[in-house]
């Protein structure tokens, strides 16, 4: 009998993420990012986006229907968008400028998205080699809008090429992580900020990888469909209501 059989399900995988997700954001609202605590939170979480990105990509193979998974995608990047534009503002946009500014920096949901259409275009046979190409760099340039950038297109992809084959996934994600792990140390020194090493919590985003190690391949034993749409706007939320009513006592 295979042992990673007795691995971590789907459901366990993404249950990990959200957890850490949360840390994370708490962090930054309460924890200084010059401090131990900070860098235990984001290091941690660095562990979420990279695991939602191969659930995406397992997301794409396993589902009925695409068009309905690209659509309850899109509803909730844009109940995201308004959650997260709270969580950092602490208000909803009042006005046409703080709206833009809430598409120009929306949630991380957007890239999801786009990763997942950039997956379905490289998997489309109808389309030729150069209209694909150009289509699929147009979804990563779109994804900078969002949290985490052209990352979650890049990592949906690669899940999703070499899915089956987990050294070539593991491979692919670790070189084409290596620049945002080492850009943020990099501008805060360049900037003065003068706690660049604080930002090394990027490589977090490396212990994603043992932990997809261990997916068993099974969905795990309820069904959690809908618990990660709503859990990202809502612990946005949450958090940024939290974070005011402290500030106002």
């Amino acid at each position: 009998m295979n042992a990673k059989i007795k691995g971590i399900s789907a459901n366990g995988l993404k249950l990990i993420a959200m957890f850490t997700m949360l840390t994370d954001h708490i962090a930054w609202k309460f924890a200084p990012f010059a401090s131990a605590g900070g860098f235990a939170a984001h290091l941690a979480g660095r562990i979420a986006i990279p695991v939602f990105c191969f659930f995406v990509a397992e997301g794409y193979f396993h589902t009925r229907n695409i068009k309905k998974y690209f659509r309850r995608m899109l509803i909730f990047a844009v109940i995201s968008n308004f959650a997260f534009y709270y969580y950092e503002y602490g208000r909803f946009p009042r006005n046409a400028i703080d709206l833009l500014n809430s598409i120009s920096g929306t949630s991380v949901i957007l890239p999801l998205m786009l990763g997942l259409a950039a997956l379905y275009l490289y998997y489309n046979e109808n389309l030729n080699s150069f209209l694909k190409a150009a289509l699929i760099f147009l979804c990563a340039a779109l994804a900078v809008l969002g949290d985490w950038f052209c990352f979650p297109v890049i990592w949906i992809l690669g899940f999703g090429i070499f899915r089956g084959d987990f050294k070539k996934q593991a491979v692919y994600f670790a070189l084409t992580a290596f620049p945002i792990m080492a850009f943020e140390p990099f501008f805060r020194y360049y900037k003065g900020y003068g706690d660049e090493l604080w930002a090394l919590n990027q490589i977090g985003v490396l212990l994603a990888l043992p932990l997809l190690y261990f997916y068993n391949g099974k969905l795990g034993k309820y069904k959690m469909k809908w618990l990660f749409y709503i859990f990202y706007p809502a612990h946005l939320f949450a958090i940024a209501v939290i974070s005011k009513l402290l500030m106002a006592v």
